[in-house]
């Protein structure tokens, strides 16, 4: 992943040692523009947005993200997956705070 200052000099910024099988499936940045999320169907991981460093992976996300979404103040991280499996991270702790199967549990 490699970011880019958008403003008429386009000046790279920092290039993130992001390494994936299959590739990363979408990057999100935090509201107060400090870290990012990057998600896999089967990581999600944040990252300080200005050194690059990897902040947390979060442990055990059971479902194969498909989407994910950041509360206003960044706190919290919903995961979606298959099925219409939903977990709540606290971003600082990186504790799941909530987790829901779904209507369809195991479906993909």
């Amino acid at each position: 992943v490699h970011t880019w200052r958008v403003d008429n000099t386009f000046e790279s910024l920092r290039t993130f040692g992001i390494l994936s099988v299959g590739g990363i499936t979408s990057l999100l940045p935090f509201p107060d523009g400090r870290r990012l999320v990057t998600y896999t169907a089967r990581a999600v991981s944040i990252w300080n947005s200005t050194s690059g460093d990897l902040l947390r992976d979060l442990p055990g996300v059971d479902v194969k993200a498909r989407g994910v979404a950041l509360s206003p103040d960044g706190g919290l991280l919903a995961v979606c997956g298959g099925g219409g499996a939903i977990e709540a991270w606290d971003t600082d702790t990186g504790l799941r705070l909530m987790q829901s199967r779904g209507a369809h549990d195991g479906e993909e």
